[in-house]
């Protein structure tokens, strides 16, 4: 009997450590949908805005700098236009993967909304940013890719650029970096610009 009843409480504990793993697992399943953006499998806007303060937070009280890039894909909405959604999710796929394979594998990177892209790169100051932006922006221009409907496109891209300097949140910092890619919006576009060139720079 004893031995009976040990067979069974073992079919049952195995049976429950089963169930919580196939839980476990589907919460992680569950974790990466929420975090993950469906069109390009980059990360989402939820997921930065909780990793990146995560990163800033490590970063504060150490001497490696840390730079912020907004990316935005220059004319998208005649893209849409012109070939429509479909294909505009095409050049969404293509520049999100260009962005991916270019970046280190320790940057952060994610869909910021629409046409938009941010990468947070740790241990980069702003000359190796605006390296880093300048090698991004030429490489998506000079890849041609064909589309469903047999067009074949480059992208182009304005890219603002800022150093952190610590003190700010990811707001402030992505404000800075919006800031400057205005400004290389207005400058003519698929250009990069350090928030340190922009006219308005220290002004809060």
């Amino acid at each position: 009997i004893a031995l009976n009843l040990l067979q069974l409480l073992s079919l049952r504990m195995r049976h429950s450590n089963a169930e919580l793993g196939d839980a476990f697992q589907l919460q992680q399943e569950l974790q990466l949908v929420a975090e993950t953006d469906a069109l390009t499998g980059l990360h989402n806007r939820r997921w930065m805005e909780q990793m990146f303060p995560r990163v800033m937070r490590r970063n504060r009280h150490e001497p490696n700098a840390l730079s912020l890039l907004m990316i935005d894909i220059d004319h998208f909405k005649r893209v849409n236009d012109s070939y429509g959604h479909v294909e505009g999710d095409q050049v969404l796929r293509h520049t999100a993967s260009l962005i991916r394979s270019m970046l280190r594998p320790g940057d952060l990177c994610a869909r910021y909304g629409g046409e938009e892209f941010c990468a947070l790169l740790p241990d980069v100051d702003q000359t190796q940013a605006m390296h880093i932006a300048e090698r991004l922006r030429e490489a998506l221009a000079s890849t041609s890719f064909t589309l469903g409907s047999g067009a074949t496109l480059s992208v182009e891209v304005s890219i603002g650029m800022v150093q952190w300097d610590k003190q700010d949140s990811l707001s402030q910092l992505q404000q800075q970096a919006d800031q400057a890619l205005y400004v290389a919006k207005q400058n003519g576009r698929n250009r990069v610009v350090s928030f340190n060139a922009t006219p308005d720079h220290g002004r809060r």
